[in-house]
């Protein structure tokens, strides 16, 4: 199992990880396997080593029963490689890849009936907040990590990960910070909230204060800070959430994201698997 792991450094400068050669590999592929496995990396970054992966979405129901998923079951639940070191480098430079035309998984016709269906629910009240997305599909054999390098530099965010387990490979470049653990202190930073970038200098600086004022998003945007509020009133110590920032505009290529900042300093003996229940997965992302 390979990783590699690109983020801006202490200094501010690009930074990246490559992780090879783990001294063990902790995978789960049934949700009663994924409290332990979670447990089990805790053990391992207690002994100072480094456990690097990912754990899916439809681990969800082992966190909190009520939660449903259609898994794919090609995917395991979690995957992590464990680490004794790590080889720092610069980001390298990159040939682009070339893939075949992406073919989604939803028709038009599908994918509007769906949106009226959705619309619906939330009107009558069966949902409050949906997010739908779609599958695309590309065939590739080849070129894995040039891919990557041409997502990553496109993309132009902070939480960059490039994954390779068995016939497995896991491209991830995220601008959205889920959640970082230091010195007890649990720090989690949603966005709601876009607007696409001005053609000229004018029309982008009107476009970013659009959205600053805007009700609609700095609504959607309260909402799930009060929600990882709640979320983190589990986990934190009374008193102990406070939102250090909010509604935050963070500039990249094509458009702007609204943010905010929930702190929270962690009940003492609180692990990675109680933080989990509480705010697996990020609302966010589900909505």
């Amino acid at each position: 199992m390979k990783c590699v792991l690109d983020f801006p450094g202490s200094s501010g400068a690009r930074e990246r990880h490559i992780f090879d050669t783990p001294v063990e590999i902790i995978r789960a592929d049934s949700l009663d396997d994924v409290l332990p496995a979670i447990e089990a990396l805790e053990a391992h970054q207690r002994a100072g080593r480094y456990c690097v992966g990912f754990i899916g979405y439809d681990a969800a129901p082992a966190f909190d029963a009520a939660m449903t998923s259609r898994r794919d079951p090609r995917l395991p639940l979690i995957a992590f490689g464990v680490y004794e070191k790590f080889v720092k480098v610069s980001p390298q430079s990159f040939t682009p890849a070339r893939l075949a035309h992406w073919q989604l998984d939803t028709s038009p016709e599908d994918y509007s009936h769906t949106v009226d269906r959705l619309r619906q629910d939330i009107q009558d009240g069966v949902a409050y907040q949906v997010n739908f997305t779609l599958r695309a599909k590309s065939p590739m054999n080849e070129g894995y990590c040039e891919y990557y390098e041409q997502l990553r530099r496109a993309q132009a965010c902070d939480y960059c990960a490039y994954i390779e387990l068995d016939d497995l490979r896991v491209m991830s470049a995220s601008p959205e910070l889920f959640f970082s653990i230091e010195h007890g202190v649990i720090t989690t930073r949603p966005m709601k909230g876009t607007a696409p970038r001005g053609r000229w200098p004018e029309e982008d600086e009107q476009l970013k204060d659009a959205l600053l004022r805007s009700e609609k998003e700095r609504a959607e945007n309260l909402m799930i800070v009060d929600l990882l509020r709640n979320d983190l009133a589990r986990v934190s110590i009374n008193h102990g959430v406070r939102v250090n920032k909010l509604f935050e505009i963070e500039r990249y290529p094509t458009l702007y994201q609204m943010t905010s900042t929930v702190e929270a300093k962690l009940r003492e003996g609180v692990g990675l698997v109680e933080v989990l229940r509480a705010i697996f997965p990020c609302g966010s992302v589900t909505g």
